[in-house]
């Protein structure tokens, strides 16, 4: 987890009311505590997922420099005069 992000999320706890709704929206019954620790569970990995994701410019602009490094270094490589030997590959 990066330093920025909390390693512990801390959110209210589900009331008595959201429990019991959650209850009757299943269709089977299910242990209280377990429901109640999934559902939280489930809430902390979503705003933990949510936070300092980068954003798809930053993606972009990652990806195009990858690109713009991979070219230069295929451009070094067939200026090089070891170019015969690297097409060769391993023997």
């Amino acid at each position: 987890m990066p330093a920025d992000q909390p390693s512990d999320i801390n959110l209210r706890a589900l009331t008595d009311e959201e429990i019991k709704q959650l209850e009757e929206a299943l269709v089977k019954s299910v242990d209280r505590n377990h429901l109640v620790h999934w559902v939280s569970q489930s809430t902390r990995d979503v705003v933990r997922l949510s936070m300092n994701q980068p954003t798809l410019g930053d993606c972009r602009d990652d990806v195009l420099r990858i690109i713009r490094d991979g070219s230069k270094w295929l451009e070094h490589i067939v200026a090089s005069p070891a170019e015969l030997f690297l097409r060769q590959g391993p023997n």
